[in-house]
């Protein structure tokens, strides 16, 4: 039996123990992900950027991730989570790769023609978009708003739909990390 009650274990070096999360858990978890998200709000907008100092749009959804994990993980003295996050910060991955079901650590829950004429009632905080060409990430907030590392803004804005906003009349992918999947 693992040392980690309640851990599945992974077949391989790309996939690890992770928890079994009861809906709690993974409730949990799912509003110290947006928590983390919103932290990045103002941040500047820098390519490859992962951080306080600059942060990318992929590297805001996964550090969001990669910052829940690991308060959850060290608050609730949770090996599995902590060891996610560290997975996840360790292999860095695009937008595109994101949108791909990355190392299978995210799913698509559903297209759409655009942001503003989707039906928001499939999605919970914490889901986050791809655009179809695999460019560009945004991460929904909860109320029909997002969160997004704006290259044109120059840093993290949230928008509220409708929107403008060329990324938002765009054929998206919406996608779920696995972690926050509901079983």
């Amino acid at each position: 039996m693992d040392a980690c009650l309640g851990c599945r274990s992974g077949g391989n070096d790309s996939t690890y123990s992770r928890p079994a999360r009861p809906a709690g858990r993974r409730a949990k978890l799912r509003q110290g992900y947006v928590v983390a998200l919103n932290r990045y709000e103002s941040v500047p907008y820098v390519w490859g950027g992962e951080g306080l100092r600059g942060i990318d749009c992929s590297g805001l959804v996964r550090r969001g991730m990669i910052d829940a994990d690991l308060k959850t993980g060290f608050a609730t003295a949770n090996p599995a989570l902590i060891r996610a996050g560290c997975d996840l910060w360790w292999h860095d991955c695009s937008a595109k790769a994101l949108k791909e079901e990355y190392r299978h650590q995210t799913q698509l829950l559903l297209t759409t023609s655009s942001l503003n004429h989707l039906n928001y009632a499939a999605l919970l905080p914490g889901d986050f978009a791809v655009t179809d060409s695999g460019v560009h990430t945004l991460a929904y907030i909860g109320n029909q708003t997002w969160l997004e590392a704006d290259p044109g803004a120059w840093k993290v804005i949230k928008v509220k739909i409708p929107s403008k906003i060329a990324w938002f009349s765009q054929p998206m992918h919406i996608m779920r990390w696995r972690q926050l999947a509901t079983p």
